[in-house]
């Protein structure tokens, strides 16, 4: 992957899943405080976190919502 010229930025993913996405935007140079999730199935915001975390990724960065529920924004 190449770094992007502007990974200055924040990066949300509303339906992170097992954080693939956010997990590519570190490798191209984003901060991993600037990163955050939002998953809906329990089960797979573990499996998220397990991969995030070491990478730099604050836990409270990732979190159970739901997209569609304007409150899950709450980070």
């Amino acid at each position: 992957l190449e770094k992007f010229e502007n990974t200055d930025g924040t990066i949300l993913d509303p339906c992170c899943g097992a954080g693939n996405l956010l997990a590519a935007a570190i490798k191209i140079g984003f901060d991993p405080k600037n990163v955050y999730g939002i998953e809906i199935d329990d089960s797979i915001i573990r499996i998220a976190l397990d991969r995030l975390i070491p990478l730099g990724v604050p836990d409270t960065n990732i979190h159970l919502g739901d997209a569609l529920d304007p409150n899950s924004y709450n980070f």
